[in-house]
């Protein structure tokens, strides 16, 4: 059977950089027998529709309408569609950055089917420091949205979900997947290297590596922009919709250009995100604190080992 790379998150860890890669070599990559499906935009997002308990508006636009209980029928199909597809290649490719936020039961029924189709299926997830993680998922839902939530309110939010239990979410995989089949990786990045070359290099997609370094967005809108678009956010949103406009995919990464030349010229005094947004919420500040110091206890060395051994090949 055909062997199967799966890339499961996090966000905010280059994935989107890592993505473009793949996607630009995999003509290159299907050369080595390594093949790379076909993705909606950069990502599998068929992967998704094995989460089952979400809203999800998103999934609902992207698949046309599809309805809570044909999301599963709909991933599997695509899961047995990808794998004859790729029965003359030695390995599949696939990466869905929100895979870690299924249920642990979600989990294990992607398991099933993926270790059906595939043999042997090898898990690669990379984690980032919370409080890095969630200053920068704020930016970016800042920036790329209309919304206007506060980032004490935010942090609270998402320090108080199971997303943020690294240590759990590892666990499950672990138990889904095997002890010897999942990959951990901690994020860096740094010219010329990154955890992102490091996976892809574990993945065999070396040739892709370059071009994800090289393509890593790594750019972070200051603090005093994010504030502004924040404040922003409502009033635009009303006038847009009082006008009878709509959103072009570019328009809030073009809003945020400005914004930050409008904050040059206005002379900003340029602030740090603690100052300007405040620490975390403390109790769940000090929960994260102890999920990351035991995640990068003795307790899962092995699993960070085995990335670091293949890195270094």
């Amino acid at each position: 059977m055909t062997a199967l790379k799966l890339h499961v998150g996090y966000a905010k860890t280059g994935t989107s950089a890592m993505q473009r890669a793949l996607m630009a070599e995999a003509d290159e990559l299907a050369k080595r027998g390594i093949y790379v499906p076909a993705a909606t935009g950069i990502r599998h997002r068929h992967l998704q529709l094995f989460d089952a308990h979400s809203q999800a508006p998103g999934l609902t636009r992207i698949f046309d309408g599809v309805e809570r209980h044909e999301r599963l029928p709909l991933a599997t199909r695509w899961v047995e569609e990808v794998a004859e597809a790729a029965q003359n290649f030695g390995t599949v490719i696939m990466t869905e950055e929100t895979l870690v936020r299924l249920l642990p039961e979600e989990v294990e029924t992607m398991a099933c089917h993926l270790k059906a189709a595939f043999d042997p299926v090898d898990v690669f997830v990379c984690f980032r420091p919370h409080e890095d993680l969630v200053r920068s998922n704020y930016r970016q839902l800042i920036t790329a949205t209309y919304r206007d939530i506060k980032f004490k309110r935010y942090a609270a939010q998402w320090m108080g979900s199971d997303l943020s239990r690294y240590c759990d979410v590892l666990d499950t995989y672990l138990r889904a997947f095997g002890e010897t089949r999942v990959h951990g990786y901690f994020y860096r990045f740094s010219k010329g290297s990154s955890s992102n070359t490091d996976i892809l290099g574990a993945m065999g997609a070396g040739s892709a590596a370059e071009i994800a370094t090289s393509t890593v967005d790594n750019r972070s809108r200051p603090a005093e922009v994010v504030e502004l678009k924040r404040r922003l956010n409502p009033q635009i949103e009303g006038m847009i919709q009082e006008l009878g406009g709509h959103d072009v995919p570019r328009f809030h990464s073009i809003l945020s250009d400005a914004l930050s030349e409008l904050a040059a010229l206005a002379d900003f005094n340029p602030v740090d995100e603690t100052e300007l947004q405040g620490a975390l919420p403390r109790r769940a500040a000090r929960r994260c604190s102890l999920d990351w110091e035991q995640l990068c206890s003795q307790r899962y060395a092995h699993v960070f080992a085995r990335a670091a051994a293949v890195a270094a090949e």
